[in-house]
């Protein structure tokens, strides 16, 4: 669905003026009371760019600051929106919804998903799922909740390069268990989806907790790697490293094809 970016031509200069220019400001603080007056009076101007960057009113509202404000007007908006244009995109094709996942406002993105599921199937920036492009942020609580909500990245939505994207980000940003309870999820998902792919994780070490290895090593796994710090590296740390693989070893040891590696930088 595409925004109606008439109000930014010359001959609608007295009506962005008049409406549109105090409807983006009541987007941006979280003024529900000016924008009921003008929404009241022009409904279909929720459909509007307010902006030529961010987009529609629910798009410049999301991508505020989470706050009491915020989540009233965005509850409010939503409310009278269609969940049709709930999937309005701006210039570069995200969502309001796939912008509070890339911010991580996880409350305003629940407002609108409960609305209209196929939200989170929406693609954005760089063809970017909103899972995506939170994980990449590394905004935990949205991540979980937009995980949850795709049913662990199930269904025809979802490319083995997408659950690659996902789990390659969680790694790097060691959410949820040091990461490995997401990453082992993202591993069975990919077994299940394409039985024959080799699934490789370079890992972080957890910070010693070896229930988060073995969390990971019993995902299905082929492969666990970890770098080891031999440059400016504590003995504490370095024998971590080996703690690690050693367990991550132990615990596949019994599997006829399982490899443990380790890069020394």
């Amino acid at each position: 669905m595409v925004i109606n970016r008439s109000l930014f031509t010359p001959k609608n200069r007295d009506d962005y003026l008049e409406f549109g220019v105090p409807l983006y400001e009541a987007s941006l603080n979280g003024d529900w009371e000016t924008a009921k007056l003008i929404l009241d009076k022009r409904l279909e101007l929720v459909r509007f760019g307010l902006c030529r960057q961010l987009g529609t009113a629910l798009h410049i509202a999301v991508w505020t600051d989470e706050t009491k404000l915020t989540l009233q007007f965005v509850t409010n908006l939503v409310n009278m929106m269609t969940a049709k244009e709930l999937e309005l995109q701006n210039n570069f094709s995200n969502t309001a919804f796939w912008i509070a996942s890339a911010v991580g406002n996880v409350n305003l993105a629940t407002v609108m998903l409960e609305k209209n599921p196929s939200l989170q199937h929406i693609r954005g920036v760089n063809g970017l799922l909103p899972l995506s492009i939170s994980a990449s942020g590394g905004k935990h609580e949205t991540v979980k909740y937009l995980y949850d909500s795709s049913q662990k990245m199930t269904g025809n939505h979802w490319t083995g390069e997408d659950r690659e994207t996902v789990l390659m980000e969680c790694v790097k940003r060691e959410l949820f268990d040091g990461g490995s309870g997401h990453i082992a999820e993202t591993v069975r998902a990919m077994k299940k989806s394409k039985p024959e792919i080799m699934a490789e994780c370079l890992t972080s070490d957890f910070q010693g907790d070896l229930e988060a290895v073995s969390m990971l090593a019993n995902s299905g796994l082929d492969i666990f790697a970890h770098n080891i710090e031999t440059v400016n590296a504590s003995r504490e740390i370095y024998e971590q490293s080996l703690s690690v693989l050693k367990h991550a070893k132990l615990t596949k040891e019994h599997q006829d094809f399982y490899n443990v590696g380790a890069w020394r930088n």
